[in-house]
């Protein structure tokens, strides 16, 4: 599971690992992210945060 969101010339994309783990993905809009990573061996998972959203900025967080 990820969250993706896009501005004017950048799109961000937020990728879950696990409930404590996170990887967020930044490329130019339109371009894809195609980096590959030494430190990021695990694959995504389903991970459901908690998403709330104040005007124009998004909380994410996880309940304990």
């Amino acid at each position: 599971m990820g969250l993706n969101q896009s501005s004017n010339s950048i799109e961000v994309e937020i990728q879950f690992y696990n409930p404590s783990t996170v990887r967020v993905l930044k490329s130019a809009r339109g371009e894809p992210y195609s980096k590959q990573t030494l430190s990021v061996v695990e694959t995504p998972q389903h991970v459901a945060p908690n998403v709330e959203q104040f005007g124009d900025e998004l909380a994410l967080s996880r309940e304990y």
